[in-house]
């Protein structure tokens, strides 16, 4: 442990990567439990009963190309810390909207991405002896994590509700719980609480969203830390 200044306490990055990993992970696969009491609290039943319609409009394959390699562009240039994850998420998505290297698509989603799970949680696993699972500083990253993960769900139902002020035809406010990083569970449990209320109303792909811009600015939020937080410690 360093000192920040001459009070705040500053850990070593690689005794805490472990656990806010674990952290992060965990909230991603209690979403199903975590979320649902929260859209039901903040939202009404009308609000829930709300349809969305979706557009005839057809997206080509150049906008699906573009849209990656602008993003990449957009991101690298405002935070170039960020661009790895950026990066290697929008590779993917280049890979399989291409259409000429599905083999390489196909590895990717499947093969090589299990591959990368397999380590990664070894790896993680490997950092993560009782010595350090078992401090207060390592529980209080999963106190916060859920925190934060909790007033984010708040927040996005919120301005959804907020939204609606300003639009003609309204949006069912629970999309806006999608606006985390967890994909696509927090679509799918939107998806679910519409199930619950009306089953005919489809609102997955809408919910998928907000969904996918959580990845996107989580990543970015990322980038950001990742060069202020080096500046705090110079």
């Amino acid at each position: 442990m360093r000192e920040l200044g001459n009070s705040l306490p500053l850990y070593n990055m690689s005794d805490i990567v472990g656990a806010t990993a674990v952290a992060a992970y965990s909230y991603m696969a209690l979403v199903p439990i975590i979320q649902p009491p929260i859209i039901r609290f903040f939202t009404t039943k009308n609000e829930r009963l709300i349809r969305m319609d979706y557009s005839e409009k057809k997206i080509s394959k150049r906008t699906k190309i573009i849209f990656p390699i602008l993003t990449i562009l957009i991101v690298s240039i405002l935070v170039p810390d960020a661009s790895p994850l950026i990066s290697i998420m929008m590779f993917g998505n280049i890979l399989r909207e291409s259409g000429v290297v599905d083999r390489l698509a196909k590895t990717a989603q499947n093969e090589l991405m299990n591959i990368v799970v397999i380590l990664l949680g070894l790896s993680v696993g490997a950092t993560m002896p009782a010595s350090v699972f078992l401090k207060v500083e390592t529980i209080s990253i999963f106190i916060l994590g859920l925190v934060s993960f909790v007033f984010a769900t708040i927040s996005g139902i919120l301005l959804a509700k907020f939204m609606n002020f300003f639009l003609k035809k309204p949006i069912n406010p629970m999309i806006g719980a999608a606006g985390v990083s967890a994909v696509p569970m927090a679509a799918r449990v939107v998806q679910n609480e519409a199930f619950r209320e009306d089953p005919d109303n489809y609102i997955l792909m809408h919910a998928m969203g907000p969904n996918i811009a959580g990845v996107i600015g989580t990543a970015t939020v990322a980038g950001v830390l990742l060069a202020v937080v080096p500046q705090l410690v110079a």
